[in-house]
């Protein structure tokens, strides 16, 4: 019958190297898993980073390439009226030719207007059923849009950012430069010419890229938790083998060191019974 030293030993041998093994283990998994979602979450800041300063710069293109339109309608519109000095607001309302003039596409869904300077009535609107606004009225529904306006209510250039519904319902954000011209009709109206466009036309292909980005980032994550759990397995299964070898061979080990002390405790047992036998026959 082995000894109970035999099985103290074997425990405390695979205790040992059990914590050294599930300690690397862990150490080793959660490291791996950590340092790959870190990059990937680093690759995420980085990009995003870059997506915003582009997108930045394009809403900068954009407001350049607004203001360029605002400005060369009012100068074509001004070349009209000096050219037709005749003519009244209600005649250039009715003149196809000065309607292609004032009324111009701005990027894809905008467009330019022409309104009153003095009154802030639109006179000149790609929907005809916004001719005759009172831009007044928006002081309080859209106050963003009406400060931008009496801002040049003495015919000073503006522009500004404000809120505006799109044909879907969705307040989106418009950029509009709206600038006076330097000719009066024939019944003295100064009109002031507004250019207008949503902005997020100009950063659209940023922010394509910007799914792009989070796509990948999102892949990447996923395929560094599947290296982790496919890392666990094969940990685990290092453990498993590692505790069956030193389990055979911490039971040698331990066997060649409880064999002597039992022998030892055996003849102890002896002695304290007086038997000198076997201690002579040791000796001998």
């Amino acid at each position: 019958m082995n000894s109970p030293i035999l099985y103290k030993l074997l425990m405390i041998m695979v205790a040992i190297s059990l914590i050294q093994l599930l300690v690397i283990g862990f150490i080793s998994i959660t490291g791996t898993q950590n340092l790959g979602l870190s990059a990937a979450e680093d690759a995420r800041a980085i990009g995003m980073e870059s997506v915003n300063n582009a997108s930045s710069a394009m809403n900068i293109l954009g407001e350049e390439m607004i203001r360029r339109i605002a400005q060369d309608v009012a100068k074509q519109v001004e070349i009209y009226i000096n050219a037709h000095p005749a003519m009244t607001v209600a005649d250039l309302q009715s003149d196809p030719e000065f309607q292609k003039i004032i009324v111009q596409s701005v990027g894809k869904t905008g467009y330019t207007t022409g309104m009153d300077a003095q009154t802030l009535i639109n006179r000149f609107h790609s929907n005809i059923k916004n001719v005759g606004t009172d831009y007044h009225t928006m002081e309080t529904s859209n106050p963003e849009f009406y400060a931008i306006l009496a801002q040049g209510s003495s015919c000073q250039d503006s522009s500004g950012y404000y809120p505006w519904k799109d044909a879907d319902g969705v307040f989106r954000e418009k950029y509009g430069y709206y600038i006076c011209t330097n000719a009066k009709t024939a019944d003295g109206v100064t009109l002031r010419i507004g250019a207008t466009t949503y902005i997020d036309e100009f950063s659209q292909p940023v922010r394509e890229i910007e799914d792009q980005i989070n796509t990948r980032i999102n892949q990447t994550t996923a395929t560094i938790n599947d290296k982790t759990t496919s890392v666990t397995g094969l940990i685990i299964l290092v453990t498993v083998v590692t505790m069956l070898i030193v389990l055979v061979v911490g039971y040698i080990f331990a066997q060649s060191i409880s064999n002597p002390i039992r022998q030892l405790t055996i003849q102890a047992e002896q002695l304290s019974r007086g038997d000198l036998r076997r201690v002579t026959t040791a000796k001998s």
